[in-house]
């Protein structure tokens, strides 16, 4: 299935992209008196979309509420990411992936697990009930190995600091920190699922920093 998919998107891109738009562009690049261009290569990581966008959404991902056809399509997308697949190995294949291909370092922009919590504070669990701090603790563990194992990461960021409006909806939550929208914009360090991801982030940052074998022109 993923070689198929590799091949339509390749496909579909190839008819697509036009490079005489970029021409200007890619002659700057080829030109530049500097060494590089690139300083590092950054990459978002999440469930791997083309496969889960197969998936048709069932009756109770809905909230009935969306009236144009955008916003439907809109919902539709997103109200499947609460059963976004968690694959944490993955997220070592690409760093080595990308390190590998482009010959510079990696920096994880974003990486993060949706939880439902409606606006009116109505919440589900996952449907493989992982919690974020559960998550948290898959995902660094992975960072800990790419850094040991020699694949140059600057850095990684957990997305997000706390809930947001993420692409026309209140509802995906991805904070460390909880908001409740009916009571203005305090932050809790508890969630409804009676987590507390933000201590444990912050405990496994400490507990990485003695495990990474950094080296010296890193640090």
């Amino acid at each position: 299935f993923g070689a198929g998919m590799k091949r339509l998107s390749n496909w579909y891109g190839y008819r697509n992209f036009n490079a005489v738009d970029f021409a200007p562009f890619l002659h700057a690049l080829y030109t530049s008196p500097r060494k590089s261009v690139l300083d590092y290569i950054g990459l978002d990581y999440y469930d791997p979309f083309a496969a889960h966008a197969f998936r048709l959404p069932v009756f109770w991902d809905h909230e009935f509420k969306y009236r144009s056809f955008r916003s439907w399509v809109l919902a539709t997308v997103t109200s499947k990411w609460w059963d976004w697949r968690v694959l944490p190995r993955g997220l070592h294949f690409f760093c080595r992936h990308y390190a590998e291909d482009f010959q510079r370092s990696v920096l994880v922009a974003e990486n993060g697990m949706a939880l439902r919590r409606k606006p009116d504070n109505s919440v589900s669990h996952r449907r493989d009930r992982m919690t974020r701090s559960q998550f948290l603790r898959l995902h660094v563990h992975e960072v800990v190995k790419i850094v040991n194992d020699g694949i140059p990461l600057v850095g990684y960021l957990h997305w997000s600091l706390f809930d947001n409006y993420e692409w026309g909806s209140y509802t995906p939550r991805f904070g460390l920190y909880s908001l409740n929208y009916q009571a203005g914009t305090d932050r809790h360090e508890k969630d409804p699922w009676d987590d507390s991801p933000s201590l444990t982030y912050a405990a496994l940052i400490e507990e990485s920093r003695r495990k990474m074998h950094v080296p010296a022109e890193h640090r």
